[in-house]
């Protein structure tokens, strides 16, 4: 559906349009109205005329026929349109006609008449003198055609301003919805945490019940999202203290048990427990990168020794199951963002790439800039991930079929949220060596010379 101010500038302009055509109809009438009296009212005093230059004898019967040079000199289309005058006898004789080159007959009628003369109508004017008739013809066309003309003229400053105020209409209805163009921007770019309410400056009044009920939902939903945030730091605290006592509790057992069966039974639980950790810390990462924090500190970070740093972290992870992990391409580069969210999401994609590559993989990080772009680049040569489930492994709690390793479906997921709060793009491709995976992070990059550091 079309917008409301699109469709009030249509229906509005076309009224405007359809008003205009039909005062231009009706200005045509009644010219081509005026035109017929004016034009009947000419044909009356040319009769009148004729009737005051009767000079001859009764006994006269010799015809006076005028042939109109200067007509013969003008082009054949004007010939219909000049006054034909003609005078006839009792008898039936035409004794004088004021054009030789029109046939006009003999009417024999008083006053005005419209009459067909072979393929043309005519506008006749009779008028009985004495013993002559007197006929004053002019063919309706020419009566269309001066119509016509009068009404172009009359309706030229109407054509010349129709334009103009259709724009005018257009430009002002723009401005009069300039106000909710206003407050659609104002929440576009509203962060969530933001306790300051829509703007009413400049508000039209119909306006104002909407936007106090929208700033009331505005004021609720702060609140629920306080709740919530006091929901999640319970919840880490909670869920946190009793897995740490239950870890301490398998260390103390595995001690205390002298039988090494025995202490192999300790194993898994400590193994469960582990996991159990690893999901509680994905799910509160998750929420918390799901919210959007106002006391976030965002300041320009650089990307080289954050990556450096996070590698030295998983490096003896890496050697224990004998995976080559290292970065290839160092360039420096900065970005505008929060450095713990961003070490988050890097230390996701590693993590990710360490669990499902097997012993002997080689996973490589690449760091440079395109077009104003940093792009991080991770690709292993693990068993990769089916193309058709490329997009589908970002949705929370996925994962793809025959899967051996443990896992909470929430990594990618964390990766992508973080990604997109920092105004990126996260694409997942196949390794182009071989078997595996490449994902591909772009996110805007800032001027280097304007953040020196050293490395």
């Amino acid at each position: 559906m079309k917008s409301l101010q699109t469709r009030l500038q249509i229906w509005l302009i076309g009224f405007f349009l359809l008003g205009a055509c039909s005062a231009a109809v009706a200005i045509y009438y009644k010219i081509r109205h005026e035109v017929a009296i004016m034009q009947d009212n000419s044909l009356k005093q040319i009769a009148l005329a004729l009737q005051s230059s009767l000079k001859w004898q009764h006994n006269i019967h010799q015809p006076i026929l005028i042939n109109n040079q200067e007509q013969e000199e003008d082009d054949n289309d004007d010939e219909d349109l000049e006054y034909i005058g003609q005078i006839w006898s009792q008898q039936g004789q035409l004794i004088l006609s004021t054009n030789i080159n029109q046939h006009i007959p003999l009417f024999n009628i008083n006053g005005y008449k419209t009459v067909f003369n072979q393929t043309e109508r005519l506008r006749v004017y009779g008028l009985s003198v004495d013993h002559y008739q007197i006929e004053i013809s002019q063919p309706t066309e020419a009566r269309n055609i001066i119509a016509i003309t009068a009404t172009k003229r009359a309706l030229m400053p109407l054509l010349m301003i129709v334009p103009f105020l259709s724009i005018i209409i257009w430009l002002l209805i723009y401005f009069q919805f300039k106000p909710v163009k206003n407050i659609s921007k104002q929440l576009q770019y509203r962060e969530i945490y933001s306790a300051e309410s829509v703007s009413m400056v400049n508000v039209p009044k119909e306006l104002k019940p909407l936007i106090e009920s929208l700033n009331g939902l505005l004021s609720r939903l702060n609140k629920a999202i306080k709740q919530q945030q006091q929901l999640i730091g319970d919840a880490a605290h909670t869920l946190r203290t009793p897995l740490t006592a239950l870890t301490l509790q398998a260390d103390i057992l595995q001690r205390e048990l002298d039988d090494c069966n025995q202490k192999e039974l300790v194993y898994p639980i400590k193994e469960g427990i582990e996991r159990l950790n690893h999901s509680v810390d994905q799910l509160l990462t998750y929420a918390k990168q799901d919210i959007d924090n106002p006391n976030l500190s965002i300041q320009a970070v650089a990307l080289k020794p954050l990556v450096k740093s996070i590698i030295s972290e998983f490096n003896s992870l890496a050697l224990t199951r004998s995976i080559d992990l290292g970065l290839t391409n160092r360039t420096k580069v900065f970005v505008m963002g929060n450095e713990s969210a961003l070490r988050v999401l890097i230390e996701n994609l590693i993590h990710n790439a360490l669990n499902y590559c097997p012993s002997g993989s080689q996973i490589d990080l690449s760091l440079t800039e395109e077009n104003q772009n940093a792009i991080i680049t991770i690709t292993d040569n693990g068993p990769g991930i089916d193309p058709s489930l490329h997009e589908r492994v970002f949705d929370r709690f996925f994962r793809g079929p025959n899967q051996d390793v443990q896992g909470t479906g929430l990594g990618l997921a964390i990766a992508k949220l973080i990604v997109e709060k920092h105004h990126g793009k996260i694409k997942l491709d196949n390794n182009l060596l071989g078997s595996g995976l490449r994902v591909t992070i772009t996110l805007p990059s800032l001027p280097v010379d304007s953040h020196p550091y050293v490395v």
